[in-house]
């Protein structure tokens, strides 16, 4: 009789999970995916990062600072994108001992890399959802930085 019930649980909690799959009650978001980024630089696109790869990179001075870089959200197409509400940018400079970055607020798409040593390393732009500082990551990009002395 036991196995009986079992398999009668079983067979009604698989009918429930297939009804609850064809009922959906959270619409799908409105918001445009982000698929990539394009890095802007004192206001001109330095690089981009999209479904095709990694074009360009972002170079500073030993011992100096950039122009202000932007990231700039792009859909499938490469057309920008606005952030949607709760999304917030957060960097990370894989080796700082060669180039940091300094966001003009937190979560802000803005900010200025620092130059410290003569290299190369890799910015991770990670696109983040939540609560600045708290959030979880939706999506991130690696963008080359090279130091060099000019």
């Amino acid at each position: 009789m036991s196995r009986m019930l079992h398999r009668l649980a079983a067979v009604a909690a698989l009918g429930l999970m297939a009804w609850g799959c064809t009922e959906n009650p959270v619409k799908p978001s409105e918001h445009a995916h982000a698929d990539g980024v394009r890095v802007l630089l004192d206001g001109q696109p330095v690089v981009t990062v999209d479904d095709d790869g990694v074009e360009g990179e972002i170079v500073v001075p030993v011992g100096g600072v950039t122009p202000t870089v932007q990231v700039v959200l792009l859909d499938h197409d490469g057309e920008e994108l606005e952030p949607a509400e709760g999304e917030y940018l957060e960097v990370v400079v894989e080796e700082t001992e060669i180039a940091t970055f300094e966001q003009e607020g937190k979560g802000e798409f803005a900010g200025r890399f620092h130059g410290h040593a003569e290299g190369a390393t890799t910015a991770k732009l990670r696109l983040m959802h939540g609560a600045v500082g708290y959030g979880h990551v939706d999506a991130e990009w690696s963008v080359p930085v090279r130091v060099a002395g000019m």
